[in-house]
């Protein structure tokens, strides 16, 4: 999934402290 990787990007730049949590 392309929009996979895209998301937590997004996700990571808005919500920093979810970076750990995701990857």
């Amino acid at each position: 999934m392309r929009g996979v990787k895209l998301f937590i990007i997004l996700a990571s730049s808005f919500f920093p402290d979810l970076k750990g949590d995701l990857l």
